[in-house]
């Protein structure tokens, strides 16, 4: 089922947020690596992309927004672990990064 969801939807047509990361350990559980890769990217770069024009300036309002793109790297660097512990890092070394430009805007 989850494969004809990701045929059928194209990436653009589904969001890529904290609706979709934990579609990422069910890829890897079910050993579609390439295609749990390919999403892991997207997230990662997506909630990085938004949480640094977040962080920057005087974005810092909108917490919720803010907290959502945390929770994105947080569960896929959880997710990552088991599988791809070196984008794992990566992923978990940016989520420190933001939260530290968050508790410093506070």
């Amino acid at each position: 089922m989850l494969d004809k969801y990701m045929q059928a939807m194209p990436q653009q047509a589904y969001a890529m947020d904290f609706n979709t990361v934990h579609i990422v350990r069910y890829l890897f559980q079910l050993e579609k690596q390439q295609e749990a890769l390919v999403l892991s990217k997207a997230l990662h770069e997506n909630a990085t992309e938004l949480l640094d024009y977040y962080l920057r300036g005087e974005n810092t309002t909108d917490r919720l927004e803010i907290n959502r793109h945390l929770y994105v790297l947080n569960v896929l660097a959880e997710s990552l672990q088991a599988y791809q512990p070196e984008l794992a890092e990566k992923v978990k070394q940016d989520f420190i990064q933001f939260y530290a430009r968050l508790e410093g805007s506070l």
